[in-house]
């Protein structure tokens, strides 16, 4: 019997915001963008295509932020760049897609950091994690008849 094995090599770009809120009368939103590499073991439920499954360690390296924080008075401050955030983002992806006969896929995955990405400054002892899904399309060649 003939068989079919494929392997994909991922890497998103994607940007991660989410809002903060402290007890400091302090509220901010940030954008975070990063190179996320998931390492995703494959279920598929029919070797030439259909509906799959996908699970695995992620790792994320972070390139760049922008944050905007605004005080009691309504005064707002933006800042960029890595430093007091942990560059390395470690988490778990999750998703389920469809691979149609000619080749066309389709994806959908959560992905869920479990590291802090907040460094912590002194006595101040803050929490940010990341949380991101993805919508994807792909094509894999010699797969359509």
């Amino acid at each position: 019997f003939p068989t079919r094995r494929s392997s994909d090599l991922t890497i998103n770009i994607s940007e991660t915001i989410f809002g903060v809120s402290t007890s400091q009368s302090t509220s901010g939103t940030g954008s975070f963008s990063y190179i996320q590499i998931p390492l995703l073991i494959q279920f598929k439920l029919n070797k030439e295509g259909g509906l799959n499954f996908s699970a695995g360690p992620e790792f994320g390296i972070m390139m760049g932020s922008s944050v905007t924080s605004t005080d009691a008075t309504g005064a707002s401050t933006t800042t960029s760049g890595t430093s007091g955030y942990n560059t390395l983002n470690i988490g778990v992806g999750i998703g389920a897609g469809y691979m149609l006969d000619m080749g066309l896929g389709f994806d959908v995955r959560y992905d869920l950091g479990l590291a802090n990405v907040v460094k912590a400054q002194g006595t101040t002892a803050a929490e940010g994690k990341t949380g991101v899904i993805l919508i994807g399309a792909r094509y894999m060649f010699g797969m359509g008849k």
